[in-house]
């Protein structure tokens, strides 16, 4: 699978998110800061004279995923334990290894369930699903969780076709077409 240094990740993010050059560095800092300080993205040594963090397709799905989140306000405890379910689900997002499958779903999306309890905890529960996936035995006894002692407080869904369609396609330019990418 081909990979991409997390500069040409945060490079790709300001270009297809409209954002201003100069926010490239911010970018880069922040998707630096999730591997380094936080140990949230799946990063590999690019092995050069310069030994690079690099990202495959999914990674860097993956720090979109998790820059989005930072920017909706969750706080680094909520970023690992979304780490933590990416890791006991690996799965999930594997769609994305597929352009043609992801591009042909119709509504993929990510949705967290928050739920309160009466110990004042917050309880998150994760989902990464479709619209179109038909619930199952297992979806429908969580959907049900909050009747009994848990409160549902917060459902948030992020559209993944609208969040990283344009990027997974710039993701594929880079990684095809390497230093010349941009050029």
């Amino acid at each position: 699978m081909s990979r991409i240094t997390i500069k040409q990740v945060a490079e790709i993010m300001v270009k297809v998110f409209g954002l201003e050059h100069d926010m490239t560095q911010f970018i880069q800092g922040r998707l630096k800061n999730f591997n380094a300080k936080l140990g949230i993205l799946n990063t590999e040594e690019s092995g050069d004279f310069h030994q690079t963090r690099t990202l495959d397709e999914v990674g860097a799905a993956e720090a979109v995923i998790f820059s989005e989140l930072v920017d909706m306000g969750f706080d680094a405890q909520v970023l690992r334990e979304f780490r933590d379910y990416l890791d006991r689900n690996p799965t999930k997002l594997r769609l994305i290894e597929n352009p043609q499958l992801f591009r042909d779903m119709d509504n993929p999306r990510l949705e967290i369930k928050l739920y309160r309890s009466d110990d004042s905890r917050v309880m998150r529960r994760y989902f990464i699903h479709t619209f179109d996936d038909e619930p199952n035995r297992v979806s429908r006894s969580l959907d049900n969780w909050e009747l009994y002692d848990k409160k549902l407080a917060t459902v948030l869904t992020v559209d993944l076709k609208v969040l990283l369609s344009d990027f997974l396609f710039e993701f594929g330019q880079a990684a095809m077409f390497g230093d010349r990418y941009g050029k």
